[in-house]
């Protein structure tokens, strides 16, 4: 069924879409937790090490090394050893490795070296931190942003869906409980418009049309059989005319095509209508009679220029 599929397709693009905005979103939320993770395990561990490492050669004054600080020391250089993570750090520490090794005597040229290299190790754990931290930011700007684009984007989706369920189920649904609510209050001449809709809902609206003329010929005196005979032909006839082309006893309206439903549902149809049952014998250029006289044929459009003349 259309309406069905309408308000399916309404409710499961709504759904995907929010799904897939939140999976893009965690998606790339998620991936900062690495570049964080990489900054604190990878080259704060080196950082830390290599203050370490200082902090041993300034405690000995330029002495050399104690055993309990060059066992501290080569402690300290196997953490470097064993934390490799930025590019030509093994060449890096096997620097700050030599430097130690001769500054461990108190060397003070060596010593100066030591430093040198440390603070090269450093530096390049620092700009790996810094880069780190920009891809973070850059994953969770993209996070935000995709995040606000999508909930736009859903917030589109849904005025679409809104506006098309509006079109094509509501406003036709809407139309129908307009017109059976007139005729159980008593308008016997109001009828649905023809409004575009699903498939089911188009049909329901022609079908409200047909139940309430049959209703308005039945509440009517019953016809005999040469009457029923004509209305049948002029139903068959209306529907092979375009415009809105409708026939009308002094009862009533009898029968009518889908345009002048239309016609007739508009504010003014009633009125024109029962005006026109009121001069039916006056005849006249929109009017045509039948089956003597006790039907008239009329023409919506010619009738509605000789109303406004």
């Amino acid at each position: 069924m259309e309406v069905r599929r309408d308000i399916g397709y309404a409710i499961g693009s709504l759904l995907l879409a929010g799904l897939a905005v939140a999976l893009i979103t965690i998606g790339l939320f998620s991936r900062m937790t690495p570049a964080i993770e990489r900054i604190r395990k990878d080259n704060v561990v080196t950082l830390d090490a290599a203050r370490e490492l200082l902090e041993v050669f300034v405690e000995s004054a330029g002495e050399p090394l104690d055993l309990p600080r060059r066992e501290r020391a080569e402690k300290t250089l196997e953490r470097m050893r064993q934390n490799l993570t930025v590019d030509d750090e093994g060449t890096l520490v096997l620097a700050v490795t030599d430097a130690v090794s001769r500054a461990i005597e108190g060397d003070r040229p060596e010593l100066a070296r030591l430093v040198v290299a440390v603070e090269a190790l450093s530096a390049a754990n620092t700009k790996a931190m810094v880069e780190a931290d920009i891809e973070a930011q850059r994953l969770g700007e993209a996070g935000a942003w995709t995040a606000s684009i999508g909930g736009i984007a859903i917030v589109l989706l849904w005025l679409f869906a809104r506006t098309r369920l509006e079109r094509r189920v509501i406003r036709p649904v809407l139309e129908a409980s307009r017109v059976l609510d007139a005729n159980r209050q008593g308008d016997k001449l109001a009828r649905c418009r023809a409004l575009a809709g699903t498939v089911e809902l188009e049909r329901t609206l022609r079908l409200v049309n047909k139940l309430l003329d049959r209703s308005s010929r039945e509440e009517k005196k019953p016809p005999d059989e040469r009457e029923r005979q004509h209305a049948v032909a002029l139903v068959a006839m209306l529907e092979m005319r375009t415009g809105p082309w409708a026939v009308l006893s002094a009862d009533g309206l009898v029968a009518a095509n889908e345009a002048a439903h239309e016609r007739l549902a508009e504010a003014d149809g009633a009125r024109l209508l029962e005006r026109w049952r009121q001069h039916l014998h006056l005849g006249g250029e929109g009017m045509t009679p039948l089956d003597q006289g006790r039907l008239v044929l009329l023409d919506l459009d010619a009738l509605a220029k000789r109303a406004d003349a």
